[in-house]
């Protein structure tokens, strides 16, 4: 069967709109911000058998650092009811939109079963810091949380 010009151009155009959509850059883009707040975004991965994958339909947290008078020394705060959390999509990719500048802490998973802090290079919990009126793209966090169902 001979497909015509004008409708390959069509499904062509479909296709590179519907990948654009899944990239995790067009995430950020789309994002408008309310004054003085942020947004957060990323993109989950884990690897199975050897084989690296996205991580859909799982659970990110936020927990915000509180530090101490001279900032020397803080403490990470996650609570279930009332952290900043997003589900990621089918890619694996989350966006926080509207979020209040701050230090956070990325939880990834289940709170009460599986889940993983996100470490820094040194193993302690990763500091990530959000300003107002920014977009903060954190990139790909891999972690070793199996894909549920």
């Amino acid at each position: 069967m001979k497909i015509s010009k004008p409708i390959s151009f069509a499904v062509l155009l479909s296709f590179l709109i519907l990948a654009s959509c899944t990239n995790p850059k067009s995430l950020t883009s789309a994002i408008t911000l309310t004054p003085t707040k942020a947004a957060f975004a990323g993109h989950v991965t884990t690897t199975i058998d050897g084989r690296t994958q996205p991580l859909p339909n799982t659970v990110v947290r936020l927990a915000k650092v509180f530090w101490n008078e001279d900032h020397s020394d803080g403490a990470y705060v996650v609570e279930g009811g009332t952290s900043p959390s997003v589900i990621t999509n089918q890619n694996g990719d989350f966006a926080f939109t509207n979020i209040d500048p701050a230090d956070y802490v990325v939880v990834v998973g289940d709170l009460e079963g599986e889940n993983e802090i996100i470490p820094d290079t040194n193993g302690k919990a990763k500091i990530f810091t959000v300003e107002a009126d920014k977009i903060l793209d954190i990139g790909t966090l891999n972690v070793k949380i199996r894909p549920s169902g």
